[in-house]
């Protein structure tokens, strides 16, 4: 085979797996009704974000992961698009239920002015939220979305929603047409009550802090 045949095959391919992968996160958007209830229409070339907790579990297109999984801030990856600026928002618009969302959407998860796909370099406009459905609503959709910016933000001047109290009742739509986003990557899972088990974790963390100064205290005392 020639090397300009090589080259028509590899481009090929490269082309059919990005379709592919585009077709598939817009599947999967179109089937968790992402339209209509945040978005009014998708690109057709919508691209995977590789999301990953630090327990090493994976955002993967509508997967479910516990509340006490997705407690801290996952990285957040992405095939570099081109140059410029980026946003990264997550939500949730099933609050406090899907089938009564009458304080759709709560703003888990905001960063912008990312750099290229380095997600450090972007600054937080709202910190991030690990997803808490109350008790009996059911599963909720947490969607992380990723758009491309037309300029910098200038955040002295944004007036974007920043504090704990607003984060109920935002919206990606308003988001998108204040600040010239184009969506261009997403991704989801859905989340259930866990009770308490998601403070688990956090009180043998605390046990262990006091058992520990204790035990040094008593050792200086000595």
């Amino acid at each position: 085979m020639s090397l300009r045949k090589r080259l028509l095959f590899a481009f090929t391919l490269f082309v059919a797996i990005y379709r592919s992968e585009a077709s598939e996160v817009n599947d999967k958007f179109t089937e968790f009704e992402v339209v209509p209830d945040i978005l009014d229409t998708l690109p057709d070339d919508l691209k995977s974000l590789n999301i990953t907790y630090e327990t090493g579990l994976k955002v993967s297109l509508g997967n479910e992961l516990k509340p006490s999984e997705v407690e801290k801030a996952p990285t957040v990856g992405w095939n570099l698009i081109d140059g410029g600026y980026y946003a990264l928002l997550m939500t949730d618009p099933d609050a406090p239920s899907r089938v009564n969302a009458t304080r759709r959407e709560i703003r888990h998860w905001l960063v912008v002015n990312i750099v290229a796909n380095n997600l450090t370099s972007g600054e937080e406009v709202v910190s991030y939220r690990g997803s808490g459905p109350p008790e009996g609503t059911g599963l909720h959709r947490y969607i992380f979305l990723l758009f491309k910016q037309n300029s910098t933000i200038a955040l002295d001047t944004a007036n974007l929603p920043n504090s704990e109290t607003d984060r109920a009742l935002t919206s990606t739509r308003n988001l998108m047409g204040n600040f010239t986003l184009t969506l261009v990557g997403g991704d989801l899972f859905q989340a259930q009550y866990e009770g308490n088990a998601g403070m688990i974790s956090t009180n043998i963390s605390l046990i262990f802090g006091l058992v520990l100064a204790q035990i040094l205290y008593t050792f200086y005392e000595k």
